[in-house]
């Protein structure tokens, strides 16, 4: 029987260029400070593919053989060892160059590729060997009429693995703000597909677990986190508690915070992104300075923290309103977990990139974008110096509340 290989880029080889970068040692420093809590991540990448979870679950179901490659270097692009095998890639921005020429190198080998770039058959024209699927299900009618899809869910090879593994209750998000791209329509999973992720988890070695859903709380089986809690405790004596995304609306009801701290929430992470009412009205988020402020008092009197999540670069920041950001942060410094401090990119589809966006703003490793001014990088210099200054002093000082 044939077997399926999944190929998953190193993320010290893709991101090699920023390391010594102020972002990479503070999010190093985040790791090793946060570890004793059970922020565990993986050497090669930061949290276990979801996509090789999903499809493999799929393979394990129906008996299919399969194994991971991780590739650390170029000199692992030759895969002429595997036989016979079908080689699988998840091809983003950041890695479909380097998908490519793996693909140039191994004439000889099968791939099956999907994910998220633009015009994906146009880019591998150049590839006979290529397969493009847009989805699992679209996999399975690519292996043949013996495997029919399901919803499954395996981590047969990440058995043992320290990590923070993400749990999936819904999709989608019901707000519009201006640079997201996340589908505007919430979907639920099903009762059983939330358990048969919950079933594979045995395997991993873990302490916490993240929530996956965009905006926690939107969907109608929000509430089931309460049976979930007691389920997982169960099968893990060492499970600690929950880490949710969520937005300061809906913190910012007193029984909302209640509910959620009864059913093993640790941390909230919250997309803040600048301290600024202008700015927040926007950009479309569904909250103001009010709400933030509300929200961050709300959680804090069931013992929450917050994971403050800003970002740099968006059109209309100044050295002022990066300022009001920074005071907003350091007033709440004592009740904040960490900060998740992003870089703005400009994702094709969004109401924010009409007009707006070269090419290269897609980059969320770069502050600088085309649209810059020099009074911009100098208000962007200004911030990011300081934002990471709270970061780091955040990790120096303490844990959960």
């Amino acid at each position: 029987m044939k077997k399926y290989v999944f190929c998953q880029f190193d993320t010290r080889f893709l991101y090699r260029g920023e390391v010594g970068s102020i972002a990479d040692d503070f999010y190093s420093r985040h790791w090793q400070a946060k570890e004793q809590d059970g922020y565990y991540k993986p050497d090669a990448f930061w949290e276990i593919p979801t996509w090789i979870t999903e499809v493999d679950g799929v393979l394990a179901k129906h008996g299919y053989k399969s194994e991971l490659k991780v590739i650390s270097g170029f000199e692992y692009f030759y895969l002429g060892e595997y036989t016979p095998t079908t080689f699988l890639f998840s091809v983003l921005d950041i890695n479909k160059e380097y998908v490519k020429q793996v693909i140039k190198a191994n004439t000889s080998c099968d791939f099956i590729v999907g994910g998220y770039i633009d015009n994906p058959h146009d880019f591998f024209r150049d590839c006979p060997n290529v397969t493009w699927r847009k989805s699992v299900e679209d996999f399975c009618n690519t292996i043949g009429v013996d495997i029919p899809y399901s919803y499954e869910v395996s981590y047969r090879l990440f058995a043992g693995v320290k990590c923070i593994p993400r749990l999936t209750m819904s999709t989608g998000c019901n707000h519009n703000c201006k640079f997201c791209c996340v589908e505007k329509c919430v979907k639920h999973l099903k009762a059983d597909d939330v358990r048969k992720q919950l079933d594979a988890m045995t395997v991993l070695d873990y302490q916490l677990i993240y929530l996956n859903d965009k905006t926690f709380g939107q969907a109608q089986n929000f509430k089931d986190l309460a049976v979930i809690w007691d389920v997982v405790r169960h099968c893990n004596p060492d499970f600690s508690g929950f880490i949710i995304q969520t937005t300061a609306q809906k913190c910012s009801s007193p029984a909302f915070c209640e509910f959620i701290s009864g059913c093993g929430v640790l941390i909230v992470e919250m997309g803040i992104e600048t301290f600024n009412n202008d700015l927040l009205a926007e950009y479309r988020k569904p909250h103001n300075e009010k709400m933030i402020l509300k929200s961050m008092q709300n959680l804090q009197a069931v013992h929450i923290n917050v994971i403050a999540n800003v970002l740099i670069g968006l059109v209309g920041e100044t050295k002022k309103s990066y300022s009001r950001t920074l005071t907003f942060l350091e007033l709440y410094r004592p009740q904040l977990y960490s900060l998740n401090i992003f870089n703005l990119a400009i994702y094709a589809g969004t109401d924010l990139a009409a007009g707006l966006g070269a090419a290269d703003d897609t980059d969320e490793m770069k502050s600088e974008k085309s649209y810059h001014t020099p009074d911009d990088l100098e208000a962007i210099n200004y911030f990011t110096e300081g934002v990471f200054d709270i970061g780091n002093f955040i990790l120096g000082e303490k844990n959960y509340a």
